[in-house]
């Protein structure tokens, strides 16, 4: 029988590092760290310039070319910014972007999900009326008819707490 026990290197603890070190190690992620805080730069400053009320639904894109595209929900909103392009361009300019054109651009976002449509309800007199009615009707296919009407509206109807 063997005596042998293997040798076990000792676990370093692990140590985090900020995201802002880890980005600094390679020049790709370099690159990409100081275009996203060039976007976040350039969204702030168009914040700064437009109304409030437009401020959450414009998006900004990049600048090629001198152009600048703005995303926006929907055509009201893009015919506002249109109006507003020739101050916002030079307001970029003067801060330093080099803008010369707004491209604007209709994002549609998705509708949200329609709510259920309430289940109609008839009141205790209605029934009471109906359920009259249905035992004064000789046998028919209007009698059925309200026969099952007044189940479904009986079984449905909400029981008083």
């Amino acid at each position: 029988m063997s005596t042998f026990v293997p040798f076990k290197k000792p676990v370093k603890p692990r140590t985090s590092l900020p995201v802002s070190d880890l980005l600094d190690r390679s020049d790709a992620l370099g690159r990409l760290r100081v275009g996203v805080q060039q976007a976040t730069a350039l969204a702030q400053d168009l914040a700064r310039l437009l109304p409030d009320y437009l401020v959450p639904n414009v998006d900004t894109g990049g600048i090629q070319d001198g152009t600048l595209t703005l995303l926006t929900g929907h055509g009201a909103l893009a015919a506002r910014l249109r109006h507003l392009e020739p101050g916002l361009v030079n307001e970029l300019q003067q801060r330093g972007w080099p803008v010369k054109k707004l491209k604007i651009r209709i994002s549609p976002q998705p509708m949200p999900p329609a709510a259920a449509a309430p289940k109609a309800q008839m009141s205790p007199t209605a029934l009471a009326s109906l359920s009259a009615l249905c035992g004064a009707l000789e046998a028919s296919p209007l009698q059925e008819s309200l026969q099952r009407l007044i189940a479904h509206h009986t079984a449905g109807a909400k029981k008083p707490r």
